[in-house]
């Protein structure tokens, strides 16, 4: 049996150069047209837009975000460049269309500047990027 007879040339031949130019078309198209959103790590200043009931108000406070595609985790931390920056990722969330959902819990001393945590709040805030 001959593997080398032209029809089979032809049609290898044909196969082969469909897939590259396929290949190509596509490669082309992602590079002008498809783009990564711009990543969103790192530390960002946080102002809550309401005072808490009763709570001294805490100095500024820092969202640390982490990022994995379009999954975060976030922790908030006082600006103060003393405070722990050890924190463990206490909120979750998605970034998608731009927009940022986190939830999670907050410690109170973190956000009413009381040294020790007493309970555990809840925030759950809606940025858009």
């Amino acid at each position: 049996m001959n593997h080398f007879n032209l029809k089979s040339l032809i049609f290898y031949g044909v196969a082969i150069s469909s897939v590259l130019v396929l290949f190509k078309t596509v490669t082309v198209y992602g590079e002008n047209n498809l783009k990564a959103p711009p990543a969103i790590n790192g530390r960002y200043r946080l102002t809550l837009s309401e005072n808490l009931p009763n709570w001294e108000k805490s100095d500024t406070l820092k969202l640390n975000i982490q990022q994995s595609g379009i999954y975060l985790n976030a922790s908030v931390l006082r600006a103060n460049p003393n405070a722990d920056t050890d924190e463990k990722h206490s909120l979750a969330g998605i970034f998608r269309n731009q927009q940022l959902n986190l939830s999670g819990k907050v410690g109170k001393s973190i956000l009413c500047n009381i040294p020790h945590p007493q309970f555990v709040i809840f925030l759950t805030p809606k940025m858009i990027l």
